[in-house]
């Protein structure tokens, strides 16, 4: 079939950088499909001709949006998660400043208090917490950021950023 649907099929897949591994991965497919959309149109057509004959067509779609529901109660369930170890870990953090001021003068509004509160939440920066690919919780602690004049606070020695405030010790 040279010049007819089978020369372009051979032609799009010659086209396509493979990554050498001998498979045909999922950016790979998409790749095909985004150059050349009417050589996985029969794919497609016979997919939807066996939805139509196989259970019909409104039961996968039902099973679509089914799964689709489940997919999105465990997103909810994980950024649950995710915010309350944000929560812990910031209270932490936020505890920890308090202890070391008191209680007054962390609530002060004397220029010197609001100072020292401001040096010590720069040197325990608000964590990062997020979803890493495998959908697990992941906490990455930004570099404290120094300023000018932090000389007159710098009386400790650097803090780990695993010992930081509200950090799980292993």
């Amino acid at each position: 079939q040279r010049g007819g649907r089978g020369g372009n099929v051979m032609q799009a897949l010659k086209q396509i950088d493979f990554n050498g591994d001998g498979k045909f991965d999922f950016l790979e497919f998409s790749a095909l499909h985004e150059k050349f959309p009417t050589v996985l149109y029969p794919a497609f057509r016979l997919q939807q001709q066996m939805c139509a004959n196989i259970m019909g067509s409104q039961w996968w779609f039902r099973k679509k949006a089914y799964l689709q529901n489940i997919r999105e109660d465990e997103l909810k369930k994980l950024e649950k998660e995710r915010a309350a170890e944000y929560k812990r870990l910031v209270r932490g953090r936020n505890q920890q400043i308090r202890s070391e001021m008191g209680l007054v003068k962390y609530f002060s509004f004397k220029k010197a208090n609001r100072m020292k509160r401001d040096y010590l939440e720069r040197m325990s920066p608000l964590p990062e917490v997020y979803l890493d690919a495998d959908n697990q919780v992941q906490v990455k602690y930004p570099d404290p950021v120094r300023k000018p004049g932090d000389e007159q606070f710098a009386e400790e020695e650097e803090v780990d950023p695993n010992q930081r405030a509200g950090a799980k010790l292993q």
